[in-house]
């Protein structure tokens, strides 16, 4: 299931903290907020299938998927200090699989699945996790060959007035 990763010791900077996550050296905290999605973004939101799709069609996607990461994004809960106001996003998207388990032999385009799942990030603003998607300061996604079955795991780093 899901698993929810605390950062302790480390600022942005890469000072010291103690075990509370308060800076000792006058630097900025960070803590590391993690969520994983037991699927892959709805396919309809690929930029490939935006302009062969009617705008209905891709709208109930989108909202489908800003409920279903809003309400995972709720049972994980929120740590203290959120919504943050500065974040760093680490997207992991698991290949995907033949109902043999196998991989599929199609080249699956990393930057469209990450483009379909924007609307993941607004379920985690919509729960309160960020103050707005707009503080992203950078998204990296990735492929995650240790993910088993289809999987989204959406890692953030934040923290309030990093620098």
């Amino acid at each position: 299931g899901r698993r929810r990763r605390h950062k302790r010791g480390v600022s942005r900077d890469g000072g010291e903290t103690d075990w509370g996550g308060n800076a000792t050296d006058g630097a900025a905290v960070i803590a590391t907020w993690s969520l994983r999605l037991p699927r892959l973004p709805d396919p309809a939101l690929s930029p490939n299938k935006a302009s062969h799709q009617h705008w209905r069609k891709r709208q109930a996607a989108a909202k489908s998927d800003v409920t279903y990461a809003h309400a995972f994004a709720l049972q994980e809960g929120k740590l203290p200090g959120m919504p943050w106001t500065e974040a760093w996003v680490t997207i992991t998207f698991s290949k995907r699989l033949t109902k043999q388990g196998a991989a599929y032999k199609r080249h699956q385009d990393l930057d469209n699945l990450g483009a379909s799942a924007k609307s993941f990030i607004d379920g985690i603003v919509l729960a309160g996790i960020l103050i707005d998607d707009s503080i992203i300061q950078a998204i990296t996604y990735q492929w995650g060959d240790g993910l088993s079955g289809p999987a989204t795991e959406i890692d953030i780093e934040g923290g309030d007035g990093i620098t």
